[in-house]
């Protein structure tokens, strides 16, 4: 059997029971919601920018020249350092002359011989026209005196040519560069024989004082300066041409420091690529470029009124690009949005989004389409902050301010 106080305390504990599941029952359970997120928010930027069609490009020089043998001979000079810059009139190679010498004195030979002969028929046609008028010779003889006459003066300028073509061939034995710039290398040795069969090929001078970068641009983005080239004539070709200043960006992402034009626009688009040769003009006078280099041609595009917005508040998923804004009861909503060009530190939005909406741009974690939000100016949020940075640079003051209290010495 159980004690007396077994029993007491069984029943003291079912009361106690009672008393707290009667407690429960009575009173009411209230749940209170979480207090919307709070997001940062900002109206879009509106004006006009400049924005710039990026294409690619090959550089090339203003002129290239080849350097070629024009007479046969052996290589005996060169007179130039490779790869180096040289001026008009300048002596690049010398080929062996003492053939192109001797034939250059034969062929003087030949004029004076020729010349000779001239004065000889002169005088005897005089001397036959003197007998002729008295019947003392017959009018043929005549006649065959001034037809040698006039075959004498016939040789002599066929030995004249002779002698300007030795001279001309004596000249090209002295190679020159006929235009200002920068040689190759030399691309044949000193005594090889040049000249043989073909003008053979000794180095390249390339102009580079003024370079060139052809690119190719679709026929949808040139189509419209072609209609006003066509409607305004030749005034509508010189637009086409300088349409705009245009830029360079180099292979390793800077900019090139000087401006350029488009000079030329081709006459014909390539059926295969659907695409036109343009050609952008640049000063190269202080030789920052070469040819050859990869290049971006940035032509400028203007556009007005266009709606800018921060890029971080751009997002991106399965169907394209998209923002998030706070309608007027601070309810999140999505955007579909065409997002474009870079403008610092904002995107041009094409369609999809007014300058007037309240775009998230901090909170993105936070915010959800459809629910409900605390939206912040993005204004409010830098003075907040400016005043939460001022209060505790004031804090700090005055804690500097406070004279140190003394330690309390324990008497006891």
């Amino acid at each position: 059997m159980r004690s007396l106080t077994e029993s007491r305390g069984l029943k003291v504990g079912a009361l106690l029971l009672a008393v707290a599941l009667s407690g429960c029952g009575g009173g009411k359970n209230e749940f209170m919601p979480a207090p919307p997120p709070e997001v940062t928010v900002q109206t879009p930027e509106q004006r006009d920018v400049t924005t710039y069609m990026e294409f690619p490009g090959r550089t090339s020089p203003y002129r290239t020249v080849e350097i070629r043998a024009r007479v046969k001979g052996f290589l005996e000079k060169r007179e130039f350092d490779q790869g180096q810059p040289v001026k008009k009139g300048d002596i690049l190679f010398t080929i062996e002359p003492e053939s192109f010498k001797a034939a250059v004195e034969a062929a003087e030979g030949d004029l004076a011989s020729a010349q000779a002969a001239l004065q000889i028929a002169t005088t005897d046609k005089g001397m036959k026209e003197q007998a002729g008028k008295t019947n003392a010779i017959s009018k043929l003889d005549v006649e065959k005196a001034r037809a040698n006459e006039k075959a004498a003066a016939a040789a002599v300028k066929v030995a004249q040519a002779a002698l300007d073509n030795a001279k001309i061939d004596l000249s090209y034995t002295k190679i020159m560069a006929p235009e200002p710039g920068r040689t190759s290398r030399a691309l044949v040795d000193i005594g090889n024989l040049v000249g043989s069969g073909d003008s053979t090929l000794l180095t390249t001078i390339i102009n580079d004082t003024i370079i060139y970068a052809y690119f190719e641009v679709n026929e949808r983005i040139i189509l419209p300066y072609l209609g006003a080239r066509t409607k305004a004539g030749e005034e509508g070709v010189k637009k086409v041409k300088n349409h705009g200043r245009v830029r360079l960006r180099l292979g390793n992402g800077e900019e090139y420091s000087k401006d350029g034009v488009i000079d030329f626009v081709d006459n014909t688009v390539d059926a295969n690529t659907g695409t036109i040769q343009l050609r952008g003009k640049f000063d190269n006078s202080e030789a920052e470029l070469v040819s050859g280099l990869f290049v971006r041609v940035m032509i400028p595009e203007e556009k007005k009124a266009a709606i800018l917005v921060s890029r971080q508040a751009i997002q991106r998923d399965m169907q394209g690009d998209y923002v998030l804004v706070v309608n007027e009861e601070n309810v999140v909503e999505r955007r579909d949005v065409t997002a474009t060009n870079v403008v610092g530190q904002t995107k041009i939005i094409e369609k999809g989004l007014t300058a007037s909406e309240r775009v998230i741009v901090q909170g993105l974690q936070r915010a959800r389409e459809g629910i409900e939000v605390k939206p912040k100016e993005a204004g409010d949020q830098k003075e907040s902050s400016t005043e939460g940075k001022n209060e505790s640079k004031t804090a700090e003051t005055q804690k500097k301010a406070e004279p140190e209290k003394a330690p309390v010495k324990d008497t006891k």
